[in-house]
Formats: structure tokens, sequence, C-alpha cells
């Protein structure tokens, strides 16, 4: 499947389309389509800035939401079922791109798709531990750069990474400061020493295990 679009278009939802087939297939030559997308760019290596460009973009979009909300005194008994969706302060998209690998799946129901999801085995529940930042730097058909920061100066903690967003993907091997482990499995387990952080290059094979919701303890 192919869609054609002029290169460097970005045409409404089809761009995010676009987008995903791209991540699903990681075929190179439909990056010429993506040639003006800053996070695809920021993913090969030519816009460094775009983290904190887009997570700046973000938190300004938020504040003027909370200060619309803050000022907003229609009456209750007259607002539309829709009224305050141009005020919705929830919106995650970029933290769903440099986090997991994933395109942002919207708020219309769509599937996520992405590469790593977090789990936090002490709390067991699901996401980043606290103190534990994540930034994925690259995504190949190979698998992905990440690194991962310990926030904590005094205490570790402790993190497990999911291959997919349903364990749909598998782990082969991971490298970190010079070494290099085998996994052969859908999850990681991976400890951070108090203040550490390092990049990790996680090696997977796509598609490879049957989606599911299951938690990984």
């Amino acid at each position: 499947m192919r869609i054609i679009l002029a290169k460097g278009g970005r045409n409404g939802s089809q761009f995010d389309v676009l987008r995903d087939i791209y991540l699903w297939s990681m075929d190179t030559t439909d990056l010429k389509y993506l040639v003006n997308d800053p996070w695809i760019s920021f993913l090969a290596g030519t816009n460094p800035g775009y983290p904190e460009k887009a997570i700046k973009l973000e938190m300004k979009y938020i504040a003027r939401c909370i200060e619309g909300m803050s000022a907003d005194d229609m009456k209750q008994d007259i607002y539309q079922t829709d009224d305050m969706q141009k005020l919705n302060p929830v919106k995650a998209g970029t933290l769903v791109q440099l986090t997991t690998g994933g395109n942002d799946p919207g708020i219309a129901g769509n599937i996520l798709h992405c590469r790593v999801r977090y789990f936090d085995p002490i709390l067991k529940r699901v996401g980043l531990p606290d103190d534990v930042a994540a930034l994925v730097e690259k995504i190949t058909s190979e698998g992905i750069e990440l690194i991962l920061v310990n926030t904590n100066p005094v205490q570790s903690r402790k993190i497990i990474l999911q291959a997919g967003a349903y364990g749909e993907h598998q782990f082969r091997t991971v490298e970190w400061n010079n070494q290099r482990m085998a996994v052969n499995n859908k999850n990681v387990i991976i400890e951070l020493a108090p203040g550490s952080g390092s990049k990790f290059i996680l090696k997977m094979n796509l598609y490879a295990n049957t989606p599911n919701l299951t938690f990984p303890w």
C-alpha cells in the first residue's frame, strides 16, 4: 500500500497516516514524503533541538488552555457539548513520540503503535517510575536507541521495558556502556543507580509476538 502525497506536503490526517506507514514498514523510500516532519528529522539526526522545542510548545498550549478555563464565565446551562474541547489541556503527543517512539494515536480511538512501553515493577503500575526520564533518539528497522536517566541522586530505580505497546515486538539484545546482553524476550528489566544514565541500544524483531494486554508481573 502506498499513498502518494506531494513531496514534503502535510495534508491533514493523511500526514499522520504517512507517518504511521513509515514507522510500521521502516521503508526509507517513504521518507521523501516526510521531509518536513520535525520529529522524523530528529530521529534521523538532523533536528537535534526538537525535544526541547516541542515540549516548550506543548507547555505553552497547556498554559493557554488553563488560562482560558480560568477566565471562562459562561453559564453551565448554555454550554454546548463540545464547547470545552478547544480548551482541553490534555496534550501528550510529544511525550508519546519522545518516550515510546510511537506516533500520537490522537483522541479518535486509534491504537497506539510504539517501540517501547514502560512499567514500574516496584509500584506495579504502567508508566515510567518516579524520577526516571526517557528519550528515544533513533528508530530503525532493527530497533531503537534509548536514553534512560535516574534523576534521583540518592535512590536507585528499576524499570521494565516492554517491546511494543502490547508486547508485539521481541527484544533480541541490549547494549550499554560497551556491554552487550542477549535478551530474547519481550521484556527487559533495567536498574539505574542514583544519578546515573546511559544510552541503550535495543535490537528487536518487529511484530514477532501476538499482541496482548497482560502486565509483566
